[in-house]
């Protein structure tokens, strides 16, 4: 059973103040189910210009507590195929992403999708029909069997940002490091959907090794460079004011305060 290591709201400020980072989106863990109470406290504990993505059953939330969270923070809804290794055929995808859309729609919040490149064909041609904005998680996660741009999806997914359908989130490069084209995959997103991508920490960095604490067997965080990874976005930015300035101020700015 998976049991996260803890990461109090007093390790993410600072981990803030050590990156210059101003607010935060924080971002439900599969572990936690549809319970988001650990969230709702955290954002209490936060700016007020903080935002979240919770874990909900669009068929049992109420109206009130949509209501509620949006109050809070909260600003989207995470739906997580990748961790469960779901695998499910395009109609029932569309379906679940329509259902959660139709009730989320009325308050602009967003879709948080977090899937594998190979399955972006699925809902590509649904995507910019659901009436909601939709963050791909982690880059869209491409496999590192093979170079991203010759994968199943990577077509796909440029043509979503091109056309300003989809966000993507430049964050959680460490989970497919040995991905061949790393680099200039990362750069075709960029240059893709430059107004469409945001950088995310992924701060706490899970899947680091199960260890011994206090009397119980605990998954700690991965040890993970994270101004390695700031100067590599740079890097992927080629370094370019504007392009900088849209991933990591304007476009964040627009995707979460904007709602």
């Amino acid at each position: 059973m998976y049991c996260p290591a803890k990461a109090p709201v007093g390790d993410l400020l600072e981990f803030e103040r050590e990156l210059g980072v101003e607010n935060v989106c924080l971002v439900a863990v599969s572990v936690y189910g549809h319970d988001n109470r650990s969230i709702i406290e955290a954002l209490q504990s936060l700016d007020a210009d903080c935002r979240a993505v919770v874990s909900l059953d669009p068929g049992a939330v109420t109206e009130q507590e949509l209501e509620d969270m949006h109050t809070a923070g909260v600003r989207g809804v995470r739906i997580n195929l990748k961790t469960k290794a779901e695998t499910p055929c395009a109609e029932a995808l569309i379906a679940r992403l329509t259902s959660c859309a139709g009730r989320i729609k009325s308050r602009n919040w967003i879709i948080q999708l977090y899937l594998g490149l190979e399955q972006v064909p699925l809902v590509a041609y649904a995507i910019p029909h659901l009436g909601v904005r939709v963050v791909l998680d982690h880059m869209a996660s491409p496999s590192t069997a093979v170079p991203a741009c010759s994968q199943p999806g990577y077509k796909e997914l440029l043509t979503l940002l091109r056309k300003g359908q989809a966000w993507v989130k430049i964050s959680g490069s460490y989970r497919f490091a040995d991905l061949p084209d790393l680099e200039s995959f990362a750069r075709s997103l960029i240059k893709a959907g430059p107004n469409n991508v945001v950088w995310a920490s992924d701060w706490p960095h899970t899947g680091g090794p199960v260890v011994p604490m206090n009397g119980r067997m605990v998954s700690s965080y991965r040890e993970v460079d994270d101004r390695e990874f700031v100067t590599r976005c740079f890097e992927w930015c080629d370094h370019d004011d504007e392009l900088i300035r849209n991933l990591f101020v304007d476009n964040p700015r627009r995707l979460w305060l904007g709602g």
